[in-house]
């Protein structure tokens, strides 16, 4: 879309480390992986776009799947003064796409459409979300995070977002832990051809709870996964997820068709995809193992810096990737 983005990125390392990033090697966070090209934030792309946009916002927006069922969704579009959506097409982005809520969503959605962009914020099917605007009888029912009906949703998502009059056909997705999750599922296994590009962040490209049990064997490390479980329903404002979720993944202890269906296979992969990882979060290895099959594709970049999964930042680095994300967006 953009030459000045494309020309940004194309003088970027496959893996861009921030300096900070190895000063705190040395505080328990990972060292960068080997090959990796280290610099501060000035070798990253510094793009921006001046707010040429007022913010048009449409609250509680039903969107309909294949199966009937409608998500509750927040559109935000590019708008004029007095309120109205500007007229014209605007390529697409689908933001977040979790079961948390969608005010989460709400700073970075508007900032991307005052400059330009339909961002589109939903509850994924079932969630409630402490975080979610009023919701609808449509979000009500079993969230089942990151299973196939949530993949096709996400694509469902994305086609109708691409087919709106007020849209170009492109739709980008971004999206932090559980959204990223989901961001690379869709791409990788849903493949919609509207989806241009992704950008994950803290996430990994499968939900298998590797880190609690590798190859089949639980772990002293902790059970980041299991806890989520056990959160589940505070996080997602759903009931039953907690129960349901904690015995779903205790019946499957081993990599299996019910984890398969939740894995990228990243040698069929093809969607180009900015992984952000922080060293100092347990999904680091999600990044890593992308890098190691995808580093020699032009399309696909992975930026680590010295964050935690929430993005708290170490040495001063602060975890703000709203730029870097509508530079790769705007690439595609």
């Amino acid at each position: 879309m953009s030459t000045p983005a494309r020309a940004t990125w194309r003088r970027l390392a496959a893996v861009v480390v921030l300096a900070a990033s190895v000063a705190s090697a040395g505080c328990g966070s990972r060292e960068a992986p080997p090959g990796t090209e280290q610099g501060d934030t000035a070798a990253l792309p510094n793009y921006q776009r001046p707010e040429h946009y007022k913010v048009h916002r449409t609250a509680d927006l039903l969107v309909p799947m294949r199966d009937g069922y409608r998500l509750t969704c927040d559109l935000y579009r590019p708008g004029q003064e007095g309120g109205a959506p500007r007229a014209g097409r605007f390529p697409g982005i689908v933001g977040d796409y979790t079961g948390y809520g969608r005010r989460l969503g709400e700073r970075t959605a508007s900032w991307l459409a005052a400059r330009g962009y339909n961002v589109i914020v939903c509850n994924t099917r079932g969630a409630q979300g402490g975080n979610g605007a009023s919701p609808a009888p449509e979000s009500t029912g079993p969230l089942f995070p990151w299973q196939p009906q949530e993949q096709e949703d996400d694509y469902d998502l994305i086609e109708w977002l691409a087919a709106q009059q007020w849209s170009t056909g492109k739709v980008g997705q971004y999206g932090g832990s559980y959204g990223a999750i989901t961001s690379w599922l869709v791409a990788g296994r849903q493949k919609p051809p509207h989806l241009a590009a992704i950008v994950p962040m803290m996430g990994a490209r499968t939900s298998t709870p590797s880190s609690r049990t590798p190859g089949g064997i639980r772990t002293n490390e902790g059970d980041a996964r299991g806890q989520w479980t056990q959160a589940c329903s505070q996080a997602t404002g759903e009931p039953t997820c907690s129960d349901r979720m904690t015995a779903l993944w205790a019946a499957h202890p081993v990599y299996d068709r019910f984890w398969e269906q939740q894995t990228v296979d990243l040698e069929v992969y093809t969607v180009p995809t900015l992984a952000i990882a922080g060293l100092q979060d347990f999904f680091t290895n999600g990044a890593d193992g992308a890098y190691k099959e995808l580093a020699e594709r032009d399309d696909f970049r992975v930026l680590y810096g010295p964050w935690n999964h929430v993005g708290v930042p170490v040495n001063g680095v602060a975890f703000n990737p709203q730029g870097i994300v509508l530079a790769w967006l705007a690439d595609r």
